[in-house]
């Protein structure tokens, strides 16, 4: 008879009495004493049991209740009681007509059938009054480790940002065990924050990471979350910084701002264009003077003009319109008519330059922008 079997059938004939001279039989419920439940677990297994024998195992187990579960339980071999265990953590509930049915299959009275919950708890508690509470917690321990909880679950809740700055003092081995357990997702953008020495270094542990000793993980675990609760929990908002920068260079003094961008522009070229596009934007052209605006759409033709004013908004369009005469506008609206669906990239590239025209005649001291501080007269 095979190991499996023997785990799903150890009741076999626990519990049941064979009659005299009528092989077979059996009798409910009668009491036996601890001996008789050991001889009764090494007894004839009972064949023709479909499912996973342990699960059905454990269910039994389950329906007897904590203390004659333990008694049972500890003649089972060590391979058994472990997978048994497994199954008992995984159940949640066995309903009153599911006990019912096991009952009856396994020789019992089905009028003591009733509804119980299974869980790790409850396998920590058959396992501690089976073996005792070091015994038991060190077995539970192998079959399900950290308690059937995922360990630094509570870093889930908490900003990418944050993580890294409650691990950045850690060692390449402290923090390649945390990512271990995280989201791909949130372990992806932590490695990112990460220097590029340490970054090589924690990619290469994970890589050859195997096994991990639960105390190391509860001892890291632990400590993470005090000091998470020392520092506070810290939430960002993700910031757009060009934009940022760009909203108080338009603050400042013209003169002063193309100063600071000058300077930017000395270590990072790309990123001085970026702000530069953001500083001036179509808004600003309604702190140019009419006479200057004039001048500026002289430069241009009806056809790009009316490219400037799709998707503008009212006062936009009627700061252009002010600013060209009454025959112009005529032939603006015509091609405003006439232009049709058109492709974003083909707008954008009409109003980038033409605001780029107009940046270009403000730095050279052509034309002048008002602000709140200097209106124009």
């Amino acid at each position: 008879m095979s190991d499996p079997k023997r785990a799903a059938m150890a009741y076999g004939r626990f519990g049941k009495t064979e009659k005299p001279g009528k092989e077979g039989n059996v009798e409910k419920d009668k009491e036996q004493s601890p001996s008789d439940e050991s001889s009764s677990l090494r007894g004839f297994l009972k064949k023709g049991i479909a499912g996973n024998p342990y699960r059905k195992a454990a269910k039994l187990l389950l329906l007897l209740g904590k203390e004659q579960a333990a008694r049972i339980l500890a003649h089972f071999s060590t391979d058994e009681i472990e997978k048994i265990t497994r199954e008992i953590a995984g159940i949640k509930r066995i309903d009153k007509e599911e006990a019912k049915l096991l009952f009856d299959q396994f020789g019992k009275a089905e009028d003591k059938a009733k509804a119980v919950s299974g869980g790790v708890e409850v396998a920590r508690s058959m396992l501690e009054k089976a073996f005792g509470r070091d015994k038991g917690d060190a077995l539970l321990e192998k079959v399900i480790p950290f308690g059937g909880e995922k360990p630094f679950s509570f870093l889930e809740e908490i900003e990418s940002q944050q993580i890294f700055l409650l691990l950045r003092r850690e060692s390449a081995a402290v923090i390649a065990i945390v990512l271990s357990f995280l989201s791909r997702k949130k372990s992806g953008e932590i490695v990112k924050m990460l220097s590029p020495s340490l970054q090589v270094e924690t990619v290469r542990r994970l890589a050859r990471m195997e096994r991990v000793s639960p105390s190391v993980v509860a001892s890291i675990e632990m400590k993470l979350q005090e000091r998470l609760h020392a520092q506070g929990r810290v939430v960002t908002e993700e910031v757009d910084g060009q934009a940022v920068l760009a909203s108080i260079l338009k603050q400042m003094n013209f003169r002063e701002g193309e100063r600071i961008l000058d300077t930017l522009g000395e270590g990072d070229v790309v990123l001085k264009e970026q702000i530069s596009k953001r500083l001036f934007t179509v808004d600003d052209l309604l702190r140019i003077s009419d006479r200057d605006m004039q001048r500026v759409l002289r430069d241009f033709e009806d056809r790009e003009i009316a490219l400037l004013m799709t998707e503008q908004n009212d006062e936009v369009k009627e700061k252009l319109f002010s600013c060209i005469s009454d025959r112009r506008k005529l032939f603006v609206q015509s091609e405003l008519e006439i232009l049709g669906p058109l492709r974003r990239d083909e707008v954008d590239k009409a109003r980038n330059n033409f605001l780029a025209y107009v940046r270009g005649l403000v730095e050279r001291g052509e034309i002048v922008l008002s602000d709140d501080h200097n209106p124009l007269i």
